[in-house]
């Protein structure tokens, strides 16, 4: 375990660790939440537009109490 533990402190943190990496996860974890808040959006509308019944659009979608 102490040879990993070194590993990754010699080696990979340094290069994981540089801004433009941080940066990248950065980026790819922000576009992700948008795309998952965007998708849901999107879909509550579709499922309210069609007027999905009540006792599957629970499962199909979490509804924001109004």
């Amino acid at each position: 375990m102490n040879f990993y533990c070194r590993k990754w402190r010699l080696y990979w943190a340094p290069k994981l660790l540089q801004p433009e990496v941080l940066r990248r996860w950065q980026v790819k974890i922000v576009g992700a939440v948008l795309k998952i808040f965007f998708l849901h959006l999107f879909f509550r509308d579709v499922i309210n537009f069609f007027g999905v019944p009540e006792t599957i659009a629970p499962f199909l979608i979490i509804q924001w109490e109004s």
